[in-house]
């Protein structure tokens, strides 16, 4: 997870230089994609989580605790065979949606981060988060909530 939130700052601070490089380059885009840009099946994976530099500091250090404890949890290797499977599922999502429709289905990590973070729910239940940096709201009462907005 060290090296996914390295890259998110690497896509942050790429957005701050040149906000359109981002989505001319490296976006899955299953048209491009097939059309022998075969790079971004990776490279989306650097879209930062925000784009104001006080929310993507406190996303970069909850992407990190949330990873670096599934991590310990799983172990290295499954961990990354989960994070990696869901890119490459995520990038099939797309090239099956333009093979059947046409349209291209611009694809963000969002949904591979909240999969994290009800994997990590599921492990730890009862870790607590601030809400609004003040009302304590358990692991498991999130999911709860991210799963009805799913």
């Amino acid at each position: 997870m060290y090296y996914v939130i390295i890259l998110y700052g690497v896509g942050f601070v790429l957005n701050l230089i040149n906000p359109t490089f981002y989505m001319q380059y490296l976006s899955l885009d299953a048209r491009a994609i097939l059309h022998g840009q075969v790079w971004r099946i990776f490279t989306f994976i650097i879209q930062p989580p925000s784009s104001s530099p006080i929310w993507m500091a406190l996303a970069l250090y909850v992407y990190y605790m949330i990873g670096s404890q599934l991590e310990q949890a799983m172990g290295a290797f499954r961990f990354n065979l989960y994070f990696f499977t869901g890119i490459l599922l995520h990038a099939a999502s797309a090239v099956i949606v333009y093979l059947m429709t046409g349209n291209v289905l611009l694809m963000s990590t969002w949904y591979l981060n909240m999969s994290l973070f009800l994997l990590f729910a599921a492990i730890y239940p009862n870790v607590r988060f601030l809400l609004f940096f003040v009302v304590p709201v358990e692991a498991k009462y999130l999911a709860l909530l991210d799963g009805v907005y799913f």
